[in-house]
C-alpha cells in the first residue's frame, strides 16, 4: 500500500485537468486520468475510459484500488460546450452534451462513493461561473453547469455524514484551449448567423484574457487539505462578484447585458 494520495481526474489531457494533474504529482500524489485517448506522460497515467460507459468506469476504479488499495481524491473536469440557437439545436448533439457533462458526473461519483467511504476521500466537481451568467447561444453548456451543481449539492449532505466532502468548483472564464472543442450547431441559412459567430469569436477572445490553469490547481491542492469542504467554491474575486450581483440584478436586465456585450456589433 502506497503512502502517497491516489487522485483520479477526467479529462486531464490539457486545460485545467492537466495543470491539476500535474501539479498533485509534483506534491507526491499518484494521479490518474479517466480519457477517450491514452497516452504517455511524466505526472499523470492515463487510463482510457469512456466516462459515460459506466462498467467502464468501474473497471478502471477497480484497476486503481487493486494496485494501491485506496483512492483519495476524484475530480470530475471532462466536458465541452455548444453554441447554437434553441430552435435550430440537433437534439442528438444536446443528449450527448448531457452525456457527458453530468451523466459521466453521476457514474463517476457513485462509483468513487464507494472506494472514498474507506478513505474518507474527496469529490471535486469542476463547475462553471456560466451557471450563474450565461453567454447569449450558450444556454445549453449552462444548463448543463447548473444541473452539475445541483448533483454537487444533492450530494454534499448525504456523503458528509459518511466522512466525503463533494464540492463543486465555479471557475471563471480560462487561458484553456476549451473553445477550440466547442461545438457550433449553426445551419448556413440561419438568421442568427451573424448573433452566433460573433458571440463565439467574443467568448473565444475572452479566453486570453482568463484565469491561468495553475491557479485552480493550486486551490485543488490546497482544498484537499482541508478537513472537509463546503458544497460550493468560487474562484477569484472578479467571480464572486459577478455571482453576487446576480442576485441583485433583474434577470431581464443582465440577458439585455450579456447580449449587449457578446452579440452586438462592436
Amino acid at each position: 500500500m502506497s503512502n502517497k494520495k491516489v487522485a483520479i481526474i477526467t479529462g486531464a489531457s490539457q486545460g485545467i485537468g492537466y495543470a491539476i494533474g500535474k501539479l498533485l504529482a509534483q506534491n507526491n500524489y499518484i494521479v490518474y486520468s479517466l480519457s477517450r485517448n491514452s497516452k504517455q506522460d511524466e505526472y499523470i497515467i492515463f487510463l482510457k475510459t469512456d466516462i459515460t460507459d459506466c462498467e467502464q468506469v468501474k473497471s478502471a476504479f477497480n484497476i486503481i484500488f487493486q494496485k494501491h488499495n485506496h483512492i483519495d481524491l476524484v475530480i470530475n473536469n471532462s466536458g465541452y460546450a455548444i453554441a447554437s440557437s434553441y430552435e435550430e439545436l440537433d437534439i442528438a448533439t444536446y443528449q450527448n452534451l448531457i452525456k457527458v457533462n453530468d451523466f459521466a458526473v453521476l457514474n463517476v461519483c457513485l462509483i468513487a462513493l464507494e472506494f472514498l467511504k474507506l478513505s474518507k476521500g474527496k469529490i471535486i466537481n469542476i463547475g462553471s461561473l456560466t451557471s450563474y451568467l450565461f453567454t447569449p447561444f450558450g444556454t445549453f453548456y449552462a444548463t448543463s453547469k447548473q444541473l452539475l451543481k445541483t448533483i454537487s449539492y444533492a450530494l454534499y449532505n448525504k456523503y458528509l455524514k459518511l466522512g466525503i466532502s463533494i464540492c463543486c468548483l465555479i471557475v471563471p472564464k480560462m487561458k484553456t484551449k476549451f473553445d477550440d472543442s466547442r461545438v457550433v450547431n449553426l445551419p448556413s441559412d440561419s438568421v442568427y448567423s451573424p448573433y452566433v459567430t460573433r458571440c463565439v469569436k467574443k467568448v473565444a477572445k475572452s479566453a486570453q484574457k482568463g484565469m491561468d490553469p495553475i491557479k485552480v490547481a493550486n486551490l485543488v491542492l490546497n482544498l484537499d487539505k482541508k478537513p472537509t469542504l463546503k458544497p460550493q467554491k468560487i474562484i477569484g474575486l472578479k467571480t464572486k462578484i459577478l455571482c453576487f450581483l446576480t442576485y441583485l440584478i433583474p434577470a431581464n436586465i443582465v440577458c439585455k447585458l450579456l447580449f449587449k456585450v457578446f452579440c452586438k456589433q462592436d
